[in-house]
């Protein structure tokens, strides 16, 4: 393969259907990334393949490089599409629309050239890419394994996940908790509810409660929120339901409140919880020297101001904070992200290549 436009390695990404289910896609992407590096350069890397439980990840880097000083991060599994035709790509002059085309296949376009470029003039450059295929599924035998079983290391993570585009940085991102809520009643015949203690009612109740514990989520505002995202209930039509399950998706900016909703649900007579994924907060403080670097570069290059924001999703960046590697988090101008009209701005995909290859210059 000669090498492409960022631009045309990004269609051709988006066309392979690496859903996070399907890891026979997310391998196959991981080699067409391989053969791609391979063709266009002649400088000895290692290709190393980490798999558990059926999720394939890819780390590139020069022979001599132990801890690289620079990790260029991207996820390459998707979530599933709306259609099948989102995985053939749509491109107008300012978008290219398409399952992944934002969220974020679009960052490891811009990595791999940046990558390419850097050790193409300097062979021993201190730098690797990393590429994971579960983030869209909680990231656990992803970048959490590659950290904690394989015990990567590395000096700075570069980050292009963020929805938030260009012109930001992001310090902050909620944590997640999972919660799986099994409420218990009392079975009974329908024309009779009063023999029996309805489940479903029960749970209702305990949501509402569960609710109680949040403000309306604004936006504008950095605060936690509260999404019941399953509740199934019930057996029959002419029963009292004894049992009902639900899902609460929870998402904080600090701890406090997690201790207070899990204590609350531990003291309450016939309830049944178990956490399906809890992980912190994202915070990195915009004084951390690499930080300052990166704002500098972008606002140099944007010749605009860049702002240090928050963000109500979350990242794979939360397990590099376990770690205390510091994350560049930002993002190209995208939209419509896991949605019918996924897109990217072209423009923002080729000043984000511009801007990482300037970074990778002044700090390396």
């Amino acid at each position: 393969m000669t090498r492409m436009k960022t631009q045309d390695l990004l269609i051709e990404l988006i066309k392979i259907p690496s859903t996070s289910k399907n890891q026979a896609q997310v391998l196959r992407a991981l080699k067409f990334i391989e053969n791609y590096i391979k063709e266009n350069t002649t400088q000895n890397l290692t290709y190393s393949y980490y798999t558990k439980n059926d999720c394939h990840n890819l780390i590139i880097k020069p022979e001599s490089i132990n801890k690289p000083k620079l990790t260029l991060y991207s996820h390459i599994d998707v979530v599933d599409p709306c259609s099948r035709e989102q995985f053939s790509p749509i491109v107008t002059e300012e978008k290219i629309y398409g399952r992944g085309a934002g969220d974020m296949k679009c960052g490891t376009a811009i990595e791999i050239h940046a990558f390419l470029d850097t050790i193409n003039k300097q062979p021993s450059a201190s730098i690797a890419l990393m590429i994971v295929g579960d983030e869209e599924i909680g990231g656990t035998n992803g970048t959490k394994f590659l950290l904690s079983e394989h015990q990567y290391k590395t000096d700075c993570i570069y980050m292009p996940d963020s929805g938030s585009g260009l012109d930001t940085i992001i310090t902050d991102q909620k944590g997640i908790l999972f919660l799986e809520i099994t409420v218990l009643g009392v079975g009974g015949h329908g024309s009779r509810p009063h023999e029996g203690e309805n489940a479903i009612l029960k749970a209702m109740n305990l949501i509402n409660e569960m609710y109680s514990f949040f403000e309306k989520s604004d936006p504008k505002k950095y605060r936690p929120t509260i999404n019941v995202s399953k509740i199934e209930g019930g057996k029959a039509n002419n029963q009292v339901p004894d049992i009902c399950q639900f899902t609460l998706d929870i998402r904080f900016t600090d701890l406090k409140l997690v201790n207070q909703i899990l204590n609350t649900l531990e003291k309450k007579p016939n309830v049944e919880f178990q956490t399906i994924l809890f992980d912190k907060n994202f915070h990195i403080d915009k004084s951390e020297e690499v930080l300052k670097l990166y704002h500098k570069v972008s606002e140099d290059i944007l010749e605009s101001k860049v702002d240090f924001r928050f963000e109500h999703g979350g990242s794979d960046g939360r397990y590099f904070q376990n770690y205390n590697i510091p994350c560049i988090m930002t993002g190209i101008k995208k939209a419509h992200s896991h949605g019918p009209n996924e897109w990217v701005d072209t423009k923002e995909l080729q000043l984000a290549e511009i801007i990482l290859k300037k970074f990778i210059e002044a700090f390396i």
